[in-house]
């Protein structure tokens, strides 16, 4: 089980969200591009661009989380 969730977090991390993640930045770009003065055009471009690096940094971390509990299972079941 631990391998199979292994498996997904790193498809995940390496090949689906990078594509994903450029393409949200560059509509979240395009928006403030677009926004020709409108602050609500404009906030939503920001946040847009926001919430993508903070979902990507969250794929980033769940693999580091993971290791942590596979290495705290594995040490629990040796000693």
């Amino acid at each position: 089980l631990a391998q199979l969730i292994d498996n997904i977090i790193r498809a995940l991390r390496d090949y689906i969200a990078p594509p994903i993640v450029g393409i949200m930045i560059i509509y979240g770009a395009f928006q403030i591009l677009f926004a020709a003065g409108d602050e609500k055009k404009f906030a939503s471009g920001k946040k847009t661009i926001l919430y993508t690096v903070i979902g990507y940094a969250i794929i980033l971390l769940a693999s580091g989380i993971s290791l942590i509990i596979q290495d705290i299972l594995e040490s629990g079941s040796r000693g």
